[in-house]
């Protein structure tokens, strides 16, 4: 969701679309949470910076 959102810019419904018919408000607070986390904890930064690093392959 996070990355979706951050990176590639979709909509919150369009993701909710994307991830199983999700409604846009899961997606909102599911992205808030991670961008609350990335902020706060060092590790899920890494991690998401990894697997957006790995999607843009540059693994």
């Amino acid at each position: 969701m996070y990355i979706l959102r951050h990176t590639l810019g979709h909509s919150f419904p369009q993701i909710g679309d994307e991830l199983g018919g999700k409604d846009h408000t899961t997606i909102m607070h599911g992205f808030d949470k991670i961008e609350r986390l990335i902020k706060t904890d060092s590790q899920v930064e890494r991690d998401v910076r990894e697997v957006s690093r790995t999607l843009e392959g540059g693994d």
